[in-house]
């Protein structure tokens, strides 16, 4: 099974800083979650379309090194704090946060029962012991 977790994100913020115009300033962020790493690359596009007008396109998750470039660039980030993009394979810390927390959750019958079916736990096969 190839499903996994990706994180994409996009973040730009220039509010506030002195040397860029107040009419020019912008703040856009956005994040995703997607299943595959092909998703997560149309996704990553999309997003990028209104924060570079380069029309740069995503082929692999290497092209970040680059992306994370132009947009360095373009919003005067040498260090892409407050301007940058990320792709994130959280799959395995997600199913650690969700083993951690289902102990101590409180359910209700309709949640239990779905978890129970999206998990393929058969009820009628459960014994109280």
């Amino acid at each position: 099974m190839d499903d996994k977790i990706i994180r994409v994100t996009v973040h730009v913020d220039t509010t506030g800083r002195e040397d860029v115009p107040s009419y020019e300033q912008k703040f856009y962020h956005d994040t995703q979650y997607c299943a595959n790493e092909q998703s997560a690359l149309r996704s990553m596009d999309v997003m990028l379309y209104g924060v570079l007008d380069s029309g740069c396109t995503m082929r692999s998750t290497e092209d970040l090194i680059s992306v994370n470039a132009e947009l360095a660039e373009k919003y005067d980030e040498p260090y892409n704090l407050n301007a940058y993009a990320s792709i994130e394979d959280i799959t395995e810390e997600t199913i650690i946060k969700c083993r951690e927390a289902f102990c101590e959750h409180h359910w209700s019958h309709d949640a239990l029962v779905k978890v129970a079916d999206e998990l393929g736990v058969d009820l009628y096969e459960i014994e109280k012991r």
